[in-house]
């Protein structure tokens, strides 16, 4: 993306319009801020017989970096223009101020005149946001529609899961509600980080409780799944005796150790990557805990018994069983006023 400042014009003429109205600029603004040097971006600057032609308003950044615009494109891309421009006015309108930074003003400019966009992920997430709240407050449906791709966009949800959900509930966009949620797993609700704090505190409360109730509900299922004794017969069964000898019952302190600590590693981290189910190399997993260790090492203690009290592979591949069915995505119910994704139906051939 062109720098907006500084620009060399690309011709004598254009240099001849720019100097001219920028004098206008000086002669006619009433505005109390100091009036910096304006200068036309490149991508936006008319000689004059195109502005003979085709009606055009000149906007100006905060920078005095100054766009020329066909008045049609912004009447038809912007509700917000389309109505200005039925307003009655005694002069004509010759320069704009739209108090908007270059790094807002020109990439959307830039979408509704269908010039080349700057690779998004070179923006700030801040940056991102505001980008949105400019196109809704000129009411650009396109320009939105646009943008909102970057809301899926991995480079974006990986780094900026919270950011991504608020401004899909503030859309009432349900498919990228549902696939921001999924990636909040990660993200401590209620010890969040500054950055974490301050874009939480801008969300409605029902969008808040969502995730929290996404967060509570895989810790309950979990719990449940893991006492459950169709699940777990040897472990959650009292008395359960020992499979070998059937006459010793089994001493199931280790077996309720390990719950426990799945369970508080789940509630610590609910996306659940810390338990390292899904291989012995994951560090930090459950394969590295003493609470693990005395589970498999756990035997009969019947003297010319000392069967193993639990089958190693089976457990955990019911441990992964429970894991892998949690929900991952908040339900359009759960937050009042959303509305539900529209499901489109497929013809029979």
């Amino acid at each position: 993306m062109a720098a907006p400042l500084n620009y060399t014009q690309p011709s004598t003429e254009a240099e001849s319009f720019q100097t001219d109205t920028k004098d206008e600029y000086k002669t006619r603004s009433t505005s109390p801020f100091p009036i910096p040097e304006c200068r036309y971006h490149p991508a936006f600057c008319f000689s004059p017989s195109i502005f003979e032609d085709i009606p055009t308003i000149t906007l100006c950044s905060t920078q005095g970096t100054l766009y020329a615009v066909p008045m049609h494109t912004l009447r038809t891309t912007s509700e917000f223009f389309a109505t200005m421009f039925t307003l009655p006015s005694a002069a004509p309108l010759g320069i704009l101020d739209v108090y908007e930074p270059d790094i807002l003003l020109e990439p959307l400019l830039r979408i509704i005149c269908g010039l080349s966009t700057p690779a998004w992920d070179s923006f700030e997430p801040t940056g991102i946001s505001e980008l949105f709240f400019l196109a809704d407050r000129w009411a650009m449906p396109s320009a939105l529609e646009t943008l909102r791709p970057i809301l899926s966009a991995p480079w974006f949800l990986g780094q900026n899961p919270l950011r991504a959900y608020a401004l899909s509930v503030h859309f009432d966009w349900t498919p990228e509600i549902q696939l921001a949620s999924s990636h909040t797993l990660d993200t401590d609700l209620l010890s969040p980080t500054a950055a974490e704090a301050e874009i939480i505190g801008t969300l409605a409360g029902p969008a808040f409780l969502a995730l929290l109730r996404l967060h509570r509900t895989r810790l309950a299922m979990f719990r449940a799944r893991l006492n459950s004794p169709e699940r777990f017969l040897a472990g959650n069964s009292s008395p359960f005796f020992c499979s070998a000898c059937a006459r010793t019952p089994l001493d199931n302190s280790s077996w309720r150790a390990l719950k426990a600590r799945l369970i508080r590693c789940l509630e610590e981290e609910p996306s659940g990557e810390a338990l390292g189910i899904y291989g012995e190399a994951v560090v930090g997993g459950m394969h590295s805990w003493p609470e693990t260790k005395a589970c498999w090492d756990a035997r009969c203690v019947k003297a010319d018994c000392g069967a193993k009290n639990y089958d190693q592979y089976g457990t955990i591949r019911q441990i992964k069983t429970c894991f892998e069915g949690l929900p991952s995505i908040v339900q359009v119910d759960w937050i009042p006023g959303l509305v539900p994704p529209v499901e489109v139906e497929q013809e029979q051939v």
